[in-house]
């Protein structure tokens, strides 16, 4: 950042560092970047000539604010006649002529009538013969904040707080954010960098392998920068919105079923959620037993509805996901999910997090290692066998079961964000180990002797929730 009290030498737009020296250009994100010979847009003796990428050690975008007769002022381009400069209409300058634009106005002025100057560099591309880890700029890869003038590493955005680097922020206090996509030179081949965890990089080849190598083996590393919105922190607290489940037409319930899914409010709503799922997904045998439990359903009260919510999601983590893992030859963390403690509540259901978070990248790896190889019609034909159906009868059958992505917990939890997160990254997880099954079938161990249901026999173990959760409470 450069500021002053006022400058005639005005820069906006992007420009590029080359043999040490730098240029205005254009087309900054492209394989060959254009450097301009001036910075005037409207100079007539304005040209261009091209670079390629690699021989451009940076590129950065310059954005400048300053102010103008005593009204702050955004610069837009420079012009032979002076500099284009944007203000609001609540802060017009008295007393001057200005293009009124409606809730802006514009003007071209003389840069030396500038005070305030601040200028404010924001990198695009940087280029380096190493990794560096040190420094005051250390190499990036992934999503980045700003916060307090420091850039960190940060997650995703949830109920107003960001997690940035080893702290939480409030989404006020972020400035900007980034995505950062990085690649690099290994034993003379071109890699993407998909993360580093401390001295090692997990990088992805250009026929889909995945390797994970020390970071001092990296040369000649790219770091692309694009800029990402700041989410916007809740202006105040709202109460909460609960939607009701949709039933697809044709869904082969009763009307009277049909109108006590769509409608409720909150009575009911972990059931009506788990009807929904379970009548999109029914067959034949699935549609007949709803039949048969329809009275019950319209007759249930809803004094054991955060229970039915949480024997769902006992099933979503320790058959569902356990099954997922077993088919796609992960044994020990679908023995491990399947042997936990019944999920009750929010602390029980937490006690899948661990193995779940041990196990994510584990996973990713296996997926992309699974897509070794060039890509063809059959692969992607088996891939949709996988998700919807028509290849192998007993894949079939564990993919168009209940769906166990969505909402599966009660709605007076104790920590709904922290159990949001467990369902996405089991979520996620399945979403790997079904492209992995794919690719590679259901792993020979899991038998129809083996404790994880497969084929119709994962169907009907989920069908069988509605029973079990209509059962919940009813003497014994």
């Amino acid at each position: 950042m450069r500021s002053g009290p006022s400058r005639t030498a005005i820069r906006v737009g992007h420009y590029a560092e080359v043999a040490e020296a730098v240029h205005p250009c254009e087309a900054p994100y492209s394989p060959r970047i254009r450097l301009r010979s001036t910075e005037a847009d409207d100079d007539p003796t304005l040209t261009t000539r091209e670079v390629d990428r690699a021989a451009v050690t940076r590129v950065f975008r310059v954005t400048t604010t300053a102010v103008w007769h005593d009204a702050p002022v955004e610069v837009q381009a420079i012009r032979l006649a002076g500099v284009v400069v944007l203000g609001q209409a609540a802060s017009r300058p008295r007393g001057v002529a200005v293009r009124d634009t409606g809730y802006t106005w514009q003007q071209v002025v003389d840069p030396t009538e500038l005070t305030q100057v601040v200028e404010r560099e924001t990198d695009l591309l940087r280029r380096r013969p190493r990794w560096v880890v040190d420094g005051p700029v250390p190499t990036q890869v992934g999503t980045y904040a700003e916060v307090g003038g420091r850039t960190l590493p940060s997650g995703e955005a949830f109920a107003g707080l960001l997690p940035v680097g080893d702290a939480i922020a409030g989404l006020g206090e972020v400035t900007a954010m980034s995505t950062v996509s990085t690649t690099a030179s290994l034993a003379g081949a071109r890699v993407t960098v998909r993360s580093v965890d401390g001295s090692n990089a997990l990088v992805e080849h250009t026929d889909g392998r995945a390797d994970v190598v020390p970071v001092g083996d990296l040369t000649d590393v790219a770091e692309e920068i694009r800029s990402l919105p700041v989410p916007a922190p809740p202006a105040a607290p709202t109460a909460r919105v609960i939607r009701a489940p949709r039933l697809a037409p044709g869904a082969g319930v009763s009307p009277e079923l049909a109108e006590w899914v769509a409608s409720g409010g909150t009575r009911n709503r972990e059931l009506r959620d788990l009807v929904a799922a379970l009548a999109r997904a029914a067959d034949a045998d699935g549609a007949a037993m709803i039949a048969q439990e329809t009275p019950r359903i319209l007759a249930v009260d809803d004094d054991l509805d955060d229970a039915r919510g949480y024997l769902r999601l006992d099933w979503t983590l320790r058959t569902a996901t356990a099954t997922w893992a077993a088919i796609g030859g992960f044994a020990d963390l679908a023995d491990a999910l399947r042997m936990l403690p019944p999920v009750t509540d929010d602390d029980t259901a937490l006690n899948a997090r661990p193995l779940l978070e041990q196990a994510s990248p584990v996973i990713d790896r296996a997926r992309i290692a699974a897509r070794r190889g060039p890509a063809d019609e059959w692969e992607e034909i088996a891939w949709r066998a996988a998700r919807k159906g028509g290849r192998a009868d007993a894949l079939v059958e564990v993919c168009k079961s209940v769906p166990v992505h969505g909402r599966a917990v009660g709605t007076s939890g104790s920590a709904p964000g922290a159990i949001a997160a467990l369902t996405s990254l089991a979520g996620a997880i399945r979403y790997d180990l079904g492209r992995i099954v794919a690719k590679r079938g259901i792993d020979p161990a899991v038998t129809d002797a083996s404790p994880y249901p497969l084929g119709a026999a994962f169907r009907r173990s989920a069908m069988e929730l509605l029973v079990r959760a209509l059962a919940l409470g009813a003497p014994t």
